[in-house]
């Protein structure tokens, strides 16, 4: 018989049985279910009071490798985050996050094993306790560790998480900085599902702010067929829903949302802008000139050759806006 205590959970969670292990887990959404006695979830149960550094313990036991104990910590851990102090907090989302998507959890194809961890995951994201920023943190790491992954499934679900994020929050809450850096990731991945959900991403984005212009950056980098299935989207669906799930503590109006949204998107494109200049090479515009005949065409009186002579100067600044290199005194 397996019989675990709060005395013995930490050896039983340690242990190398999955059946002690999920009998602790079982244990521990006994002991927070007892503690909050069926009152309305609110984060105010202190963690270690639980169970000694349970914070700490959470990531890593979400990442449990048996397929019949993974669903009960997944449970367990639902549990932690709509009633616990600790689960609110952006950073401890952040490393859950990272353990499910680097873990089993996200790789799983058992049914209960996935609509637990998508439950976690809007649940972490719902009780952020700093406005957004838990919505952040969880998509961030979706973006960071799930576009990575080497296995497709996990890729799959991280994007599809990503939106389901946008549906149930609103696109504009979403870290629209980290979705537009990652946007081509997603654009042009080997994996059709991938790739119409970055686009199904970016329309949502486009129904949130009311336009497409803040995206403009990303869809003219965009094949002709992708930027026409997103035109068709936004035709079927001009305006976005109302998100379907309340953050716990958010003080931010949607109006305000939009704003931020907005601005982040500028600022993502001015940031992509500005990293694309910076790895341009310099042209080095008067040694380019040398093999020309600008110098020639400057010299002949009619205007049709000197209009000529600008035309290979400009050819040969190269892209805009130019990146020349300086010249020398001596010059």
């Amino acid at each position: 018989e397996i019989v675990v205590t709060i005395e013995t959970v930490h050896d039983a969670i340690a242990s190398k049985n999955w059946k002690f292990r999920k009998a602790a887990y079982e244990l521990l959404a006994t002991l927070v279910n007892e503690e909050v006695q069926g009152r309305e979830p609110a984060n105010d149960v202190d963690s270690d009071e639980v169970l000694r550094s349970l914070d700490q313990l959470i990531p890593n036991i979400v990442k449990e490798s048996n397929a019949g104990a993974l669903d009960a910590v997944l449970r367990f851990a639902l549990i932690y985050a709509d009633h616990c102090t600790g689960a609110s907090n952006a950073s401890q989302a952040n490393e859950i996050a990272e353990a499910l998507v680097t873990g089993p959890a996200l790789a799983s194809a058992r049914p209960s094993t996935s609509k637990l961890v998508k439950s976690l995951y809007m649940k972490l994201m719902e009780v952020g306790n700093e406005g957004v920023s838990s919505i952040h943190a969880v998509v961030e790491a979706l973006l960071t560790h799930g576009l990575t992954s080497k296995k497709p499934k996990v890729i799959v679900n991280s994007v599809t998480l990503v939106l389901d994020a946008a549906y149930a929050f609103g696109a504009a809450t979403l870290p629209l900085s980290k979705i537009s850096s990652n946007a081509s990731k997603m654009l042009e991945h080997s994996n059709r599902s991938v790739r119409e959900t970055g686009i199904e991403i970016l329309a949502e984005i486009c129904r949130s702010v009311g336009s497409k212009d803040p995206l403009e950056a990303i869809i003219s980098t965009m094949r002709p067929a992708q930027v026409s299935e997103l035109d068709q989207l936004l035709e079927k669906k001009p305006n976005h829903a109302s998100p379907s799930i309340v953050l716990r503590y958010s003080k931010t109006s949607s109006g305000s949302s939009t704003d931020d949204a907005i601005a982040a998107l500028h600022a993502s494109a001015e940031e992509a802008a500005a990293d694309k200049f910076a790895s341009r090479p310099t042209v080095e515009l008067l040694k380019d000139l040398k093999g020309t005949a600008y110098a020639t065409k400057m010299k002949e009186p009619k205007w049709s050759e000197k209009a000529g002579a600008l035309d290979i100067l400009i050819d040969c600044g190269g892209k805009k806006p130019y990146k020349l290199e300086r010249p020398s005194r001596n010059v």
